[in-house]
C-alpha cells in the first residue's frame, strides 16, 4: 500500500468502489487540457471509464508515431487505440513502455492506468512502473 500511496495510485477492491473512483475523475484535480489516455490490461473496465467520461471529454486519437510505438506492445489483432488494451498477460514492463509511448510523444494531457489483477501484474512491480 505504501508504494501505491507514493505513486498516487488508488486501489479499488470492489465494483462499488470502482464506480466511485471513476466518478472522482470527473470532479477531481483539473489538468491542462482534456485529452485522457487509458492504459489497461482488460477492455471491460477501460471501456466503462471511457463511456462515463466521453460526455465531458473527447476521446484521445493517437497519431501515427504513437500508434507505431504501441503496436508491438499489443496482443495480435488489437489495434493501437484509446483505450490501450495491453492484454491479460501484460506485466510491468509492457505497461511502462505503453505509458512512455503516450507521455513522451505528448499524446495526452492525463493518463489513467487500470490494472486488473492477474498472475503477470504484481502490485509492487506495477506501482513501481507507474510511478516512473
Amino acid at each position: 500500500q505504501a508504494a501505491f500511496d507514493r505513486a498516487g495510485l488508488l486501489r479499488v477492491d470492489d465494483i462499488g468502489s470502482w464506480f466511485d473512483a471513476v466518478e472522482l475523475l470527473g470532479y477531481g484535480q483539473r489538468h491542462v487540457g482534456d485529452r485522457l489516455a487509458i492504459v489497461s490490461n482488460g477492455m471491460g473496465p477501460a471501456l466503462l471509464v471511457r463511456s462515463m467520461l466521453e460526455k465531458r471529454h473527447p476521446p484521445v486519437v493517437f497519431g501515427e508515431h504513437v500508434k507505431a510505438e504501441l503496436e508491438p506492445l499489443l496482443p495480435k489483432g488489437i489495434a493501437p487505440a484509446n483505450p490501450i488494451n495491453l492484454g491479460v498477460d501484460a506485466g510491468a514492463a509492457r505497461y511502462e513502455a505503453a505509458m512512455n509511448a503516450v507521455v513522451k510523444n505528448d499524446a495526452a494531457d492525463a493518463l489513467l492506468v487500470i490494472v486488473t489483477p492477474c498472475r503477470t501484474a504484481g502490485s509492487d512491480d506495477m506501482a513501481t512502473a507507474i510511478a516512473k
